[in-house]
């Protein structure tokens, strides 16, 4: 497949990297590269650099484009938007934004359209992540009864950008692993509203298991550590900072270490999902409502740390269908809202106009529950526009449960 970027930074660098040196795709064109586009000339010596990022409507120059995260995010929406109403596929850097309204904008224009965006988060696709997803969900005699979820995180920059930005992509990963979160509550020192250098988030999904996410300082070759805490003993996922073997670790009296997908690539994984949404197949890994959902909880965080308490998150639908029912409830309580009001008012006027006898004012207001039909009836109306606007064909839905065998 022929890529081309648009923009460029350290996530989309370690993408081209691993892309280059593990499959047979190829970025032939980029633009908008900044500070990395030595570094991607010397990764691809066939790359053309362009000056305009609007050449990328043409689908004449690649089949898709890697879409780079970049500091003014509603530069980068305003991009995409165009990108989908040209109908060229995406894989785009997550989190693409800060702000959940822009990213929920751009699932409603992708729904509508019926358009390709797949966000860059493979960690659920690697196998070590399906086997821990199989304890989490069955459980093991070696671990007994589950009591909570761990995330250790372990960043060389624990910057608030560097650390929202990770949070993003691995509160995916624990929706995943155990279902939508339902509450959050966030901690950071004494300076809340700043400090994220020992960022802690403690949240529920629908195992009601007490999840923990946590970020500290680099600890050698360690990215992460995943834990599942039993009654009786622990399964451990470590995650190496640099392309490695991930380990899955069972533990009992005797600690089972498994060794699995010893040769992983992200970005092939990627790619994979990219073919099988252009083909219109079920995705085995995360959608773009997925990665809104993800952006929606990295915002929560902050709210939590700003008010000092547990945010409730509801499931709501922010597609253009949900918005239109949303609109016609709101319309519907503000008729049965206005009903009252007229009544009272033409009971009002029905009184003063007896009292000047004034008859035919009166006759004519007795005929006023016909204005009230006929709002009832122009709204009742505008209900069928729901079903004359939802697409016939709507979008295979994500296989939550499938994961593709190892390369």
């Amino acid at each position: 497949m022929r890529l081309a970027l648009l923009g460029a930074d350290d996530q989309t660098v370690a993408f081209v990297r691993d892309l280059t040196a593990n499959t047979t795709h190829e970025v032939v064109w980029g633009t908008e590269l900044g500070d990395h586009e030595t570094e991607l000339r010397q990764l691809l010596p066939r790359l053309q650099v362009g000056a305009h990022w609007e050449s990328l409507l043409d689908r004449s120059i690649a089949a898709a484009v890697v879409v780079a995260r970049l500091p003014d995010s509603e530069l980068r929406i305003e991009q995409l938007r165009k990108l989908l109403q040209a109908e060229v596929p995406a894989v785009v850097m997550h989190p693409i934004c800060e702000i959940m309204l822009l990213a929920y904008e751009l699932e409603m224009i992708r729904t509508d359209l019926r358009g390709v965006l797949v966000p860059d988060l493979p960690d659920r696709l690697h196998p070590a992540s399906n086997a821990l997803r199989e304890l989490a969900r069955r459980g093991a005699p070696q671990l007994g009864p589950l009591e909570q979820i761990t995330f250790e995180r372990f960043l060389p920059d624990r910057s608030r950008a560097a650390v929202k930005a990770q949070f993003a992509r691995d509160v995916d990963f624990l929706r995943w692993l155990d279902g939508d979160i339902a509450r959050l509550a966030a901690q950071a020192g004494s300076q809340a509203d700043s400090n994220y250098a020992n960022l802690a988030v403690q949240m529920s999904g629908a195992l009601e298991l007490p999840l923990r996410w946590t970020v500290g300082p680099q600890q050698g070759t360690l990215a992460a550590r995943i834990a599942l805490v039993g009654s009786e003993g622990q399964a451990v996922l470590a995650i190496p900072a640099v392309a490695g073997e991930w380990t899955l670790t069972v533990a009992n009296e005797a600690i089972d270490v498994r060794t699995l997908g010893e040769v992983f690539s992200p970005a092939a994984r990627t790619l994979r999902e990219l073919e099988r949404a252009v083909s219109r197949q079920s995705l085995h890994g995360a959608s773009w409502a997925d990665a809104c959902e993800a952006i929606e909880l990295s915002e929560t965080v902050q709210r939590s740390l700003k008010r000092g308490r547990t945010i409730e998150l509801h499931d709501e639908d922010f597609s253009e269908s949900g918005r239109f029912k949303g609109t016609m409830a709101s319309l519907g309580c503000g008729l049965l809202v206005a009903g009252v009001v007229i009544a009272l008012f033409i009971a009002v006027l029905q009184w003063v106009f007896r009292l000047f006898g004034w008859r035919a004012g009166v006759i004519f207001l007795r005929r006023w529950p016909l204005l009230v039909l006929g709002l009832l009836l122009v709204f009742l109306l505008l209900q069928i526009l729901l079903s004359i606007v939802r697409p016939a064909d709507p979008d295979p839905p994500a296989a939550e449960d499938s994961v593709e065998p190892p390369d």
